[in-house]
């Protein structure tokens, strides 16, 4: 019932040697990341395939050589709750651990800009959250909001404005629909563990 999740670098002969991962078993599933050249980053990607599998293909012509790639591997539940790492989820819960999207064994990447809001699984319940985290000192930035959406109060802002460190304390829902909003971004640089926030 796991997903397959893959992250790293690559250096290849740029425009000749290509690095290529699919969703799912074999070279026919969606093409998730094409890549050739120095100093390339692979973001994490999940798998979403009901296989759980991811398929990575290398290619490489008959010239030059380079160092290649090293991609780290991890297998996450997907009913573990995640912060996306762009747009937007929700879940329906009273009970869990909120994750950023790196997941409970990883750490979270670059250019990240999400959210989720936690419904309450019980109706007139309130959601209410507690946990610690590490993020980049400076520029990476965990937020609270009471309610739906980041149109909310925020509650608590967290990480790059307290050296990097995150600590929630019994931050509870005051909106009628017992919902709060989680928001995390991180900027170009440094990546830590991110957090865990317990439902």
């Amino acid at each position: 019932g796991a997903k397959v999740q893959l992250s790293g670098t690559a250096t290849t002969e740029s425009s000749w040697d290509y690095l290529y991962i699919y969703n799912g078993a074999g070279t026919g599933g969606t093409l998730l990341y094409s890549g050739s050249g120095s100093s390339q980053t692979i973001s994490t990607l999940t798998s979403t395939d009901a296989s759980g599998a991811l398929t990575v293909r290398f290619t490489s012509d008959g010239s030059v050589s380079k160092e290649g790639f090293a991609l780290s591997i991890s297998c996450y539940d997907p009913n573990t709750l995640l912060v996306p790492s762009s747009g937007s989820n929700s879940y329906t819960t009273c009970t869990g651990t909120l994750y950023d999207a790196g997941g409970p064994s990883g750490s979270y990447d670059n250019y990240w800009d999400g959210y989720t809001v936690l419904y309450p699984g019980t109706a007139g319940a309130k959601v209410r959250l507690n946990g610690t985290g590490t993020t980049e000192s400076c520029c990476d930035y965990l937020y609270i909001y009471n309610g739906v959406g980041t149109g909310g109060t925020l509650l608590y802002q967290g990480g790059g404005n307290t050296s990097g460190s995150i600590s929630v304390s019994n931050i509870t829902s005051t909106d009628a629909s017992g919902a709060l909003t989680v928001k995390f971004t991180s900027d170009v640089s440094a990546t830590y563990s991110g957090f865990a926030l317990s439902v």
